[in-house]
């Protein structure tokens, strides 16, 4: 009995274009109809891809695995959702605690007391200037330095 081209990739469980593929290569022998459609007998299909009724009556997946897996995502999604809700807890502590040590702020600026020179404290004069008194002299760059030793 010859089916469609799209009987045929639904009973072998391909696509119809690698169908269509296998037979314009030879791996397939197909009939095109009057009005242009491909037919392919059951029997190639059978020979070249095997039986095709097991393949069609077996379910990808049993029902009880779905199952299982399907409760297996529901205790993850309960037990995400327990800690998110914990991690929102903590979250609204801290921002309590924040609250409560937060300093007012200052009305107006502090000064800081210098402290009193004593004789001990005192700089010394040594009659010499400060190290830091003048300012190192710029430095120049690397081409006006190269141009300078006469190169």
């Amino acid at each position: 009995m010859s089916v469609s081209l799209a009987e045929a990739a639904q009973l072998v469980g391909l696509h119809r274009s690698n169908l269509l593929r296998a037979i314009k290569a030879g791996r397939i022998s197909g009939v095109r109809d009057d009005d242009g459609s491909w037919r392919v007998d059951e029997s190639e299909l059978v020979r070249v891809y095997g039986d095709l009724r097991s393949a069609t009556l077996q379910p990808a997946q049993d029902d009880a695995l779905l199952r299982q897996e399907l409760k297996h995502a529901e205790r993850l999604l309960s037990e995400l959702t327990r800690r998110a809700e914990r991690a929102e807890r903590e979250a609204d502590d801290l921002r309590e605690i924040v609250k409560r040590l937060a300093l007012p702020a200052p009305s107006a600026p502090r000064q800081v007391a210098q402290p009193a020179l004593t004789p001990s404290t005192a700089p010394q004069s040594t009659g010499m200037a400060p190290v830091h008194a003048t300012a190192p002299a710029k430095r120049r760059g690397w081409w006006a330095r190269l141009r300078s030793t006469g190169a």
